[in-house]
């Protein structure tokens, strides 16, 4: 047995026998590279029936803006460069990053790169270092005004199974990688708030036509 959850007091305990945990050092630039944390103890993950979550705005660049939960706290874990935003809770074992590449940057051929390729090019990398992969169905949908695709996918490594919610946004300027994560096992404690931060994503205004 890799790990045990016990619930107490409204609280799920989740415990690593193996202590690791799979998280995505996720670049603009090629290839995906995976950032391995090892963590120790049981974690604490609040129950999905307790009180709603508190979102507050945060501003990056003054380029985009997320509501992000007020229990997510800016990542010591997960820097990089490539990645303007980088949130986490590792308590709830929940986490999300925003990467923004300015459209100019990127070609193929000669070609400026489409919204489909890019999208491609993004999720294979996710996908290229898991096992047992399972993916949705890519959609096609429109986030505050921008075209954007959507998938959820879930794959195994070092025995745990995680949950990766990909969104990926085209402006006039610039692409956008917005990726929430979490256990599998803790999803349904999590799902609900990582919908509404994949949703909450906006190219503030002031920014739309401009190169960062």
């Amino acid at each position: 047995m890799d790990s045990i959850y016990i619930c107490f007091h409204n609280n799920i305990y989740f415990c690593s026998l193996n202590h690791s945990f799979l998280f995505p050092k996720l670049m603009n630039k090629l290839p995906l590279y995976l950032l391995f944390l090892l963590l120790a103890g049981c974690i604490t993950v609040t129950n999905k029936n307790a009180e709603e979550t508190t979102f507050r705005e945060v501003k990056i660049k003054d380029l985009y803006s997320v509501q992000l939960p007020t229990y997510l706290v800016p990542s010591k874990t997960l820097l990089n460069d490539d990645a303007s935003l980088q949130y986490s809770d590792s308590m709830r074992n929940m986490y999300v990053i925003v990467i923004d590449e300015i459209r100019s940057n990127l070609t193929v051929n000669n070609k400026a790169i489409t919204l489909v390729e890019f999208f491609d090019t993004s999720t294979s990398n996710i996908v290229g270092s898991l096992t047992q992969v399972q993916s949705s169905n890519p959609e096609q949908v429109k986030v505050n005004g921008l075209d954007a695709y959507k998938v959820t996918i879930v794959g195994r490594h070092d025995q745990l199974t995680m949950v990766y919610k990909c969104y990926i946004i085209e402006s006039m300027s610039h692409f956008y990688q917005v990726y929430c994560w979490t256990v599998a096992d803790l999803l349904p404690n999590n799902e609900k708030d990582m919908d509404v931060v994949l949703n909450s994503f906006k190219e503030l205004p002031a920014k739309n036509n401009s190169a960062q």
